[in-house]
């Protein structure tokens, strides 16, 4: 822990991610949240599996997504690449598994048979990899081909107190260990 220069209350939380099956992480602003969230996902994507983080907003997933990327941790992310902010889109937008598909399907139609199955495709090859982390907003866990069958050893969810109980269910019900932020 010590190259993510946390102190002895963001240490604390560390742990309690590590070791609880549910964890909450509370403070205002500018009290290091974000980097006990970064030091959680990056220590948790080399040795226990899947590993998400997800948010209400795209917004917070993206900043998330960038800490992270600019900590060398690779980065897939879900849901619409045009939510994508201008201010992360030299970091996030090559991570956008639906960015990747809608380079690499222009070609075939929409929506059709061939379509779906390389975009299933796509998504396997993005998604296989344990030592990546997978963000998104809340609403893009559990809906595409390939989510609904990942099993996450965490799940982290930024400015958790945002979000609905409704919006939170689906990843607190595919994941071994759950931690809310914010």
């Amino acid at each position: 822990t010590q190259q993510y220069r946390l102190n002895l209350q963001q240490e604390r939380a560390l742990r309690a991610s590590l070791l609880k099956h549910v964890s909450l992480i509370q403070g205002p602003p500018g009290t290091g949240k974000t980097s006990v969230s970064v030091a959680i996902l990056s220590l948790n994507k080399d040795t226990h599996g899947f590993v998400s983080a997800s948010a209400q907003t795209n917004l917070a997933i993206d900043e998330l997504g960038a800490r992270l990327v600019s900590g060398e941790v690779e980065v897939v992310r879900y849901g619409n690449w045009r939510k994508i902010g201008e201010k992360h889109s030299s970091d996030i937008l090559p991570r956008s598994v639906d960015y990747q598909v809608h380079c690499q399907l222009q070609h075939l139609s929409n929506g059709g048979k061939a379509w779906r199955r390389e975009r299933t495709n796509i998504y396997r090859q993005m998604l296989e990899k344990e030592t990546c982390v997978h963000i998104g907003s809340l609403d893009s866990f559990g809906v595409g081909p390939v989510l609904q069958d990942l099993r996450y050893a965490i799940s982290l969810v930024d400015e958790s107190g945002q979000a609905t109980e409704a919006s939170i269910l689906p990843i607190a019900s595919s994941c071994e260990r759950l931690c809310l932020v914010g």
